[in-house]
Order: structure tokens, then sequence, then C-alpha cells
């Protein structure tokens, strides 16, 4: 058996960071300064009413929204997501 302090469970760094992010399509913001953190091992389920931008940040985490302010990283790094091609890779 495995100690807390070796175990993947013990690790709770974020793997997927999306912070601050932004989405305006004017004059409604789908999303306002929204943030999500992703740790290894975890499932997440995004809920809430119509129009609470749900949508809008799984298209942006795809590459498909560019948001106008936050940014997005994985393991520690910025990510660029130019496309659906970049946020795959």
């Amino acid at each position: 058996m495995s100690s807390p302090a070796t175990s993947p469970q013990a690790d709770r760094t974020p793997l997927l960071w999306a912070r601050g992010i932004t989405v305006s399509y004017p004059p409604v913001v789908a999303l306002d300064h929204a943030d999500f953190a992703l740790a290894r091992g975890e499932v997440h389920a995004l809920m809430g009413e119509n129009g609470a931008g749900k949508s809008t940040l799984t298209r942006v985490l795809a590459g498909n929204v560019h948001p106008s302010s936050g940014t997005v990283s994985m393991d520690g790094h910025t990510l660029s997501l130019s496309g659906p091609r970049a946020a795959e890779r």
C-alpha cells in the first residue's frame, strides 16, 4: 500500500487550469472571469442553468472559441489554443 505522500491522489496540483476566462458575444457576457481546475485522476461535471456558460467554457478548452481575457495552462505551461488541433495537442 502506498503512503499518502506518494499516492497519485495526494497530488492536487492542477493538470488543466483555466483562469479568469472571459468571453463576450456583445451585448452578452457568456463567461465573466471563470476559473476551472482539474487535477490528475479527477472527474468533473459542469452543471448550471441555461446560459450559465458551460458550453462556452468547453468550447474555449477545445480551442473553438478564443477568450477575450484569461489563460489556460496544462501541466504548468500556458497554452495558446489557436484552434481545435492546437487544443488536441
